[in-house]
């Protein structure tokens, strides 16, 4: 927390407008709801973007059957900001490159789609894949914000896969039978691969438990936990790095919002029953499979993370499982008595 006298860099990327739910000036200040008087809060701004912040996105911009040479310069756009994030190890947009013909087919829409789910809450109102102004502020402060954070690496496309291998690539589910009854908001689940040189029959699973959110019941794990979780196949702060090269599929489940003492706990109740973490891993498996068209895959090796509060439903996992390796960050507030047996 800041005391009196301590200098507090607060930097954020977007624009944003903040709820009484989200707490933003209690994580600012003290026990006392003080905040220290050298505290510096940076935020980055495109044009007007702030005063256009939730404006409608059907009045203007691009929709589905426009074509011509904005569009194709859209496609330019996407495709290197794919570029971007990916070399940095950041989540890209799904089926990517997108040929820069001028047409707005199914490609481009899901593409756009993905984008708006990147943007800042409140943003862009609909996830439509419909390029109005505020699905175009979002993509200027992504590319500014990309440009801050490695702004002397020059973009390099990702390594595209040899003929017959996979492209890394991300997978937003939105509901997920099994994790139904978890309270909260959806998508139910994020997926993310690495590239691959041929069609794996067998590939690592990585499943990171997230912890407790200060957006409470309204946190989206693609939004709010997904940048954060450390399922990246590469090194974030060495863009062009080379990282992990197994087949790997990385899950991302959405917890059960419980609340608790702090307002914002998380749980993963779905998970802990008997063979409840094997059918997440096998529904991960197909959704995998039909996304590149492959035939089925086998699990390989199996890797735990957790970070916060996931410990706890962690700890729960271990006395059931045994896997390859298990990784936490702050996440040992309870007995980590299954960690080390």
């Amino acid at each position: 927390m800041p005391t009196t006298g301590g200098f507090v860099h607060v930097a954020e990327l977007w624009p944003v407008r903040r709820a009484e739910e989200d707490r933003f000036l209690r994580r600012l200040s003290t026990g006392a709801g003080l905040t220290a008087p050298d505290t510096l809060l940076l935020r980055l701004g495109v044009g007007d973007a702030a005063e256009t912040f939730g404006e409608d996105e059907q009045d203007a911009g691009l929709a589905p059957g426009a074509s011509g040479p904005s569009v194709a310069e859209l496609r330019r756009r996407l495709n290197l900001l794919h570029a971007r994030r990916t070399t940095q190890g950041l989540a890209g947009l799904p089926d990517m490159p997108l040929a820069e013909d001028g047409r707005y087919g199914p490609r481009l829409r899901a593409a756009l789609a993905a984008l708006q789910r990147m943007a800042p809450a409140g943003l862009v109102r609909a996830i439509d894949g419909i390029a109005g102004p505020a699905t175009l502020k979002a993509l200027a402060l992504l590319e500014a914000s990309l440009a801050l954070v490695s702004p002397s690496a020059p973009p390099t496309p990702p390594v595209q896969p040899t003929s017959g291998g996979i492209a890394a690539g991300e997978l937003v589910e939105d509901r997920l039978p099994l994790l139904a009854n978890h309270r909260g908001t959806r998508p139910d689940l994020v997926l993310r691969w690495n590239a691959m040189p041929s069609a794996p029959e067998r590939v690592d699973m990585v499943v990171h438990l997230h912890g407790f959110c200060g957006r409470r019941a309204a946190m989206r794990i693609d939004r709010d936990k997904l940048p954060a979780s450390g399922l990246d196949f590469a090194d974030p702060d060495a863009p062009g790095s080379v990282g992990r090269s197994r087949p790997t599929l990385a899950i991302l489940p959405r917890g059960n919002f419980y609340g608790g003492r702090s307002g914002s706990g998380y749980d993963f109740p779905a998970l802990l029953a008997p063979g409840a973490l094997e059918q997440l891993i096998r529904q991960s498996l197909a959704l995998f499979a039909r996304a590149g068209g492959l035939a089925p895959v086998a699990a390989g090796r199996l890797v735990l993370t957790a970070h916060s509060g996931g410990g706890a439903p962690l700890m729960r996992l271990l006395a059931d499982h045994d896997p390859d390796e298990v990784h936490c960050f702050d996440a040992l507030y309870g007995d980590p008595a299954a960690l080390i047996r």
